[in-house]
């Protein structure tokens, strides 16, 4: 090969590899792949979550209690309702708490489709929605609490086999802001209740958390006093 001919193989050579550089650099400043995490134009979107949106969110979601007339809904989560919903048994579940037998106020289960929990409807007397205590005992952070009313009348649906299921159980507070967070004031019956978390205050084992459903509001109080409960399952 004459040396002209190696000039135009090394110049071919540098212009792909070139080329090739550029090609990666502009994929990797557009789209990046890296397992479930993808980042486009800096935003981070992770299992398919575009969390930009939430920035157009600038009114909790209660602007229309009756809808979503006027507000802004990009950044919800998709809610379905499960194969099978309404269930029966709902209004069968006579859980002895502290306002009354408790059941539930429909048979109606929604899915979170962005975090996978299913949320049955609110507790009730009689049709009526209705609240109860929540003095439950910790052990220790991480571990799930027992006792109190609000965490045995979600056992109470697991004695039931509400819904063909018996792994419900009582929310902790981050899975009811997450609620709040993906839609639950548009998606969920009954959200505008204060309900009760499985979360306690960490510094005060007399106080646990408990979450608006409507407009996000979270704050704690004592366990004695009653609040609405929702029942989770994954």
């Amino acid at each position: 090969m004459n040396l002209k001919k190696k000039t135009i193989c090394a110049s071919l050579l540098l212009v792909t590899l070139l080329a090739v550089f550029l090609n990666i650099d502009k994929v990797k400043s557009a789209i990046i792949f890296n397992r479930n995490v993808i980042l486009r134009e800096n935003v981070i979107l992770k299992g398919g979550i575009n969390y930009a949106l939430q920035k157009y969110q600038t009114k909790d979601d209660w602007v229309n209690s009756g809808g979503k007339t006027g507000e802004y809904t990009s950044e919800e989560a998709t809610w379905t309702e499960v194969t099978g919903s309404p269930f029966t048994g709902y209004d069968a579940i006579n859980y002895a708490g502290s306002g009354g037998d408790l059941d539930l106020d429909s048979g109606q289960v929604k899915r979170d489709e962005r975090t996978g929990l299913w949320w049955s409807d609110c507790s009730a007397v009689a049709g009526t929605a209705s609240t109860t205590d929540n003095v439950f005992t910790l052990t220790a952070d991480g571990s799930r609490p027992t006792g109190s009313n609000a965490i045995g009348f979600c056992n109470a649906l697991n004695t039931a086999n509400f819904g063909g299921y018996n792994d419900w159980y009582l929310p902790t507070q981050k899975e009811l802001q997450q609620a709040y967070i993906d839609g639950s004031a548009n998606n969920l019956l009954e959200p505008g209740r204060n309900f009760w978390s499985s979360s306690e205050k960490s510094l005060d084992s007399n106080h646990a958390w408990y979450v608006g459903l409507g407009n996000g509001n979270t704050n704690s109080n004592t366990k004695s006093l009653s609040y609405y409960i929702r029942c989770v399952r994954r």
